[in-house]
């Protein structure tokens, strides 16, 4: 039997072939895993140096890096301004009680038989008004304080004379002196417009106002008054003018008769003695404005009213005293 005689494989040889066919594996070594880290660090700092940061990452959001406390200033501001509001509305409602207790001892005074000064009659006078507006203002303050200026240009009877602030009243005797001067405007269109048997010499004396009271005197009596020219009326006195007829006619009357009984005040302790402040404050009451007026010219005025309103022979009806102040109210008036 022949014997077939195998060779022994090369087998370094081929096996080192084998190997080569073979698909390589991917071997990581030390030093490059090492590189590989350090590349990822590097990105990652790059990325982050420029605002780039991966949803769910825990870099801080640009977004919400700003500071918007602007708005946070106002309100901080709003609320300290509604805080003085408040504290001073509080002082204030306290005067109206302070006062009421003083008028109450003043009235029981003059019960007696004893004359009051012309500050306490003011006196008096305000604590009851101001202590009829209570409520209503109470109301107000609970449900809406920040409209309280504006309701003071626009409905000026509801505010308590001790719960104004001395801006508040700067405001609204600006407002009311711009209402007068559109008032005045119109009357004088309407007299250079039309004809009239009235002019506006007529009103430059107190004697020519003494003849138009005999001519026009019932013409002038409040209740012929139509109800547009008794709106006028209240606003040139600083009164509210809204509402029907009558409550124009019966606001406008109070403060008429208020008003005569502050004149003989005035009358008898006289004029002269007013400061600077108290005869602006007597020509406001009066339908007259102050400013832009020296003292000469609200002096004047203000004795020119009390002669026209306090007259016994002929008596001037209050439609034609509140009339005549149109006039009063022109720059050139004296």
């Amino acid at each position: 039997m022949n014997r077939v005689a195998f060779k022994p494989l090369p087998t370094s040889r081929c096996y080192s072939k084998q190997i080569s066919i073979l698909p390589k594996r991917t071997s990581v070594s030390h030093t490059s895993f090492q590189s590989y880290k350090y590349a990822s660090t590097l990105n990652t700092s790059v990325s982050n140096s420029v605002g780039i940061s991966k949803p769910g990452a825990s870099s801080i959001n640009v977004a919400n890096s700003f500071n918007f406390s602007l708005g946070s200033k106002r309100n901080e501001s709003y609320s300290k301004v509604i805080k003085e509001m408040l504290v001073f509305y509080k002082d204030g409602i306290k005067k109206i009680f302070t006062n009421k207790r003083e008028a109450k001892l003043l009235k029981i005074k003059q019960d007696n038989g004893q004359e009051l000064t012309r500050g306490e009659f003011q006196l008096v006078s305000k604590a009851f008004s101001d202590s009829r507006k209570l409520i209503p203002f109470a109301v107000l303050l609970i449900f809406s304080p920040e409209s309280i200026p504006f309701i003071l240009i626009f409905a000026p009877g509801v505010v308590p004379s001790t719960c104004v602030t001395e801006n508040q009243m700067k405001t609204k005797i600006k407002t009311v002196n711009e209402t007068r001067d559109a008032l005045v405007q119109s009357v004088l269109a309407t007299l250079e417009d039309g004809d009239h048997m009235v002019t506006k010499e007529d009103f430059n004396t107190v004697d020519g106002i003494f003849q138009l009271s005999r001519r026009f005197g019932a013409d002038f009596q409040l209740s012929a008054v139509e109800k547009i020219q008794l709106s006028a009326y209240c606003r040139l006195m600083g009164l509210t003018g809204f509402g029907p007829k009558f409550m124009l006619e019966r606001r406008l009357s109070k403060h008429l008769d208020y008003l005569r009984e502050d004149d003989n005040y005035l009358f008898k302790a006289g004029i002269s003695e007013l400061s600077l402040d108290e005869l602006r404050l007597a020509n406001e009451e009066r339908g007259m404005n102050s400013v832009s007026r020296d003292e000469k010219q609200l002096r004047q005025n203000l004795q020119n009213w009390i002669d026209v309103h306090l007259s016994a022979d002929p008596v001037v009806p209050k439609g034609l005293v509140v009339f005549s102040r149109i006039f009063r109210n022109l720059p050139s008036a004296q």
